[in-house]
């Protein structure tokens, strides 16, 4: 068996040199052409390497940058962005660095810090934690007072959101409460605690506003109220009493007088024509001229005066039923004082500057 593979070895050997069959030659030659194939890959992969990390990378020294966004993008998105901000040299090689890497393919809406000296990763990185920034809106703001607070907050542009918050009708589409009477969003941004992260934007915050409004105020609200009327009246409890049963109390003062025929001449709503919070002196409340002031106006003022809180609707719906047409505030008892006749309410007002004489002097001493 030996012999006969030797044999078959020699005569294939001879065929080869018969047909004159370089095969050491040719062997060579393909020994070379995969060289040079495996060194152009090589110097290819190289370049696409260097192509790679000069697109992830930057020489960016600025201040962070926030980048929001109001709904998912892709990567590729957020990568672009990342390029008009001059953070990244090509958004593309960051999309691909993600991809080849396996990082992710989506980045959710939220808002995002991006800081000098980042690399790709540590970009990658934060991305799975969005920037928080929790800001209070208390009851008893103003749109303006409103505006003030989130500005200091980065949320947005103030001039925007006040500009925003006169156009009504760009949100009646999905927020159907928003009646005809109404030409200000005045008493239905609702006052929470809220999310808004830096750059979040005038238009996302008031949508946030008007659907806690919708969530926890109109559930409250029978079908056969005046939501509009409500909210005013709500407003008013928020800035005139200090708990739920002093807003239950107002309440009734306010119904009273209504139907009466009274001027309400509530200090409130002359501080809110004024655009102040602040202590009114004598006789000032009727020097400001307003829709809004009941010291001109008889009623309701023509807007609410804050947004106000589940509490005050909850007070303006069940008001205390009483004879009581006065109130006047008693700022060591730190309750007001009703009564029925203007007499009984100039006792009052003696009452409160007693209080407030004495007050001064405790501070004196």
């Amino acid at each position: 068996m030996r012999m006969r593979l030797v044999l078959f070895w020699n005569d294939f050997l001879k065929s080869i040199k018969e047909a004159k069959f370089d095969f050491f030659g040719m062997a060579k030659k393909l020994l070379i052409l995969i060289t040079v194939v495996m060194g152009m890959g090589v110097v290819a992969l190289m370049g696409f390497q260097q192509w790679l990390n000069y697109g992830i990378s930057t020489d960016y020294s600025g201040k962070p940058i926030y980048i929001h966004l109001d709904k998912q993008v892709s990567v590729r998105k957020f990568g672009s962005i990342l390029e008009e901000k001059k953070y990244i040299n090509n958004g593309r090689a960051f999309d691909i660095y993600s991809r080849w890497w396996k990082k992710r393919i989506h980045v959710p809406k939220g808002t995002y810090e991006i800081v000098a000296g980042m690399s790709a990763d540590d970009i990658f990185s934060m991305l799975d934690k969005p920037v928080l920034n929790m800001v209070r809106v208390p009851e008893g703001m103003w749109i303006q007072r409103v505006a003030n607070i989130l500005e200091e907050k980065k949320a947005f542009q103030k001039e925007d959101y006040l500009k925003k918050c006169k156009d009504v009708q760009a949100y009646k589409k999905n927020f159907s409460f928003l009646g005809d009477k109404i030409d200000s969003l005045e008493g239905y941004l609702f006052p929470d605690t809220y999310d808004m992260p830096y750059m979040m934007g005038a238009d996302e915050v008031i949508k946030i506003q008007l659907k806690e409004f919708e969530k926890k105020i109109l559930p409250l609200v029978p079908s056969d109220i005046d939501l509009h009327k409500l909210i005013v009246i709500a407003s008013l409890l928020q800035l005139e009493a200090r708990d739920y049963e002093d807003m239950r109390n107002v309440a009734g003062v306010i119904y009273n007088r209504l139907q009466k025929g009274m001027k309400l001449e509530l200090c409130s709503t002359a501080l809110y024509s004024m655009n102040q919070w602040r202590a009114l002196k004598p006789g000032e409340a009727a020097n400001a001229i307003s829709e809004n002031n009941t010291y001109h106006h008889q009623g309701l003022p023509a807007t609410p005066v804050c947004s106000p809180s589940v509490q005050a609707v909850k007070a303006a719906l069940d008001p205390v039923v009483h004879d009581y047409l006065f109130f006047v505030y008693q700022p060591l008892s730190k309750k007001h004082f009703y009564s029925k006749t203007f007499t009984e309410h100039c006792n009052g007002i003696r009452m409160r500057k007693r209080e407030l004489k004495k007050m001064n002097t405790g501070r004196a001493k």
